[in-house]
């Protein structure tokens, strides 16, 4: 069997469970969206630092200066001329382009800073991932360590050399989830992780505040043009008069220097800004994917808050402690006791235990959890509903006896204003 292990394990890769403390909803905001922005910042930077980020035709021998000034001070179109039927009548070259008076100017320097608010946004969506890791201390991480891959045999390990992971025995395993049921106990005792699930559920509301201050703010650096981009866009049969009104292409710039005499000379120059070929697609499509995550997150905050008034109903963590682990469901007994022992903030911390753990343990643990905290067992109850007393045959795990033997059944009295089932 041994030998047979081994050479198995020379064909078969084994990658185990990576331990999660958030939920799906919580990583679009710190991977999918962080990943995002990094790479548009990298993109917008590598199009301005390598290619022409500006490039202006003034007719003269200052094309280099021209350039320069027009990117540091800005550029501008002639909102009046925002017309692509005077663009196809030939009045004007480029839409916003004309001769202009002092009015209906619209100045663009937002395309200087788009980088830096790339990047910020990035760091903004991160953030609470970040706080909420140094909230969390890797506590659940500790706890589950060794107990969430499947049992390979037992009575030994067994070393995969191909990934450097060592699979513990069930003997080991039933060890490490006795010590980490006395864990769970004193920390429902003591309540020592009270605050646990109110600085999760802090973090997930600080996601759907940072998703509603980034469409603000992206509204306000676009110049107030953000909200309605994306509605526009779908309702616009040709979109390019819309995005060349935010994101022109071709602008206006006006430099002035003294000649030779001491005369001032007007340099009119037409600026090709190529970055906002860039710019304007991916403002359309954060514009969609802001608007699609906070609807999710809020939904998120939805069941969190429906979590809070379910967490001592047994139906309902029947169903849900079912869904993190499929199998064999678990004894009504079981979910009765740890629902009505269980705070808000126990049944959120176990919850996270249960979807970090292997499928069996974690029936094996509920089952443990619950005689512990009874502080009996089902069958010793005295005037108990028998439908409650009855353990179904599938919702407990046999143990061997030896193991049993050394189970800690310690009296864990009730908390006060709290009745006993027998």
């Amino acid at each position: 069997m041994f030998v047979f292990s081994k050479d198995v394990t020379k064909v078969l890769s084994f990658k185990l469970k990576q331990v999660y403390v958030d939920n799906p909803i919580f990583r679009l905001h710190y991977r999918l969206t962080f990943c995002f922005l990094v790479v548009c910042t990298v993109l917008v930077c590598t199009r301005q630092y390598i290619g022409d980020h500006i490039n202006c035709l003034a007719g003269s021998h200052l094309t280099n200066v021209i350039n320069t000034y027009c990117f540091f001070m800005t550029t501008y179109t002639v909102t009046r001329h925002h017309n692509s039927s005077l663009v196809e009548s030939g009045l004007i070259p480029h839409p916003g382009d004309k001769l202009e008076g002092e009015e209906g100017i619209r100045r663009h320097n937002y395309y200087q800073w788009v980088p830096f608010v790339l990047f910020g946004q990035a760091l903004c969506f991160y953030f609470p991932h970040f706080l909420w890791k140094t909230f969390e201390k890797g506590r659940i991480k500790n706890l589950v360590a060794g107990l969430h891959s499947v049992w390979i045999v037992s009575g030994k390990d067994i070393d995969i050399d191909t990934k450097k992971i060592k699979v513990e025995s069930e003997e080991k395993r039933l060890k490490k989830l006795e010590g980490l049921k006395k864990n769970l106990s004193a920390l429902m005792l003591f309540r020592t992780n009270r605050s646990w699930a109110k600085d999760l559920c802090m973090c997930e509301l600080l996601n759907a505040v940072n998703v509603a201050l980034q469409i603000y703010l992206s509204d306000r650096f676009l110049g107030g043009q953000f909200f309605a981009l994306g509605r526009q866009w779908l309702k616009a049969e040709n979109t390019a008069p819309l995005l060349d009104e935010i994101f022109p292409k071709v602008t206006k710039c006006t430099f002035y220097k003294y000649g030779q005499s001491g005369t001032m000379q007007r340099h009119d120059a037409l600026c090709i800004m190529a970055l906002n070929i860039i710019n304007e697609k991916i403002y359309c499509i954060l514009w969609f994917w802001f608007l699609i995550l906070f609807v999710i997150t809020c939904l998120g905050l939805l069941w969190r808050l429906v979590t809070f008034f379910g967490h001592r109903v047994p139906s309902f963590n029947k169903f849900v402690w079912g869904q993190i682990n499929p199998g064999p469901s678990v004894s009504r007994y079981t979910v009765k006791v740890l629902s009505r022992k269980f705070t808000f903030s126990d049944w959120l911390f176990f919850y996270y235990v249960g979807k970090n753990i292997d499928g069996k343990l974690f029936r094996i643990l509920m089952s443990k959890l619950a005689d512990e905290i009874d502080g009996t067992t089902p069958s010793t109850c005295s005037g108990s509903d028998p439908a409650l007393s009855k353990e179904e045959p599938e919702s407990r795990m046999i143990v061997p006896n030896h193991h049993k033997s050394s189970l800690l059944q310690a009296d864990v009295p009730d908390y006060p204003g709290e009745e006993s089932d027998c």
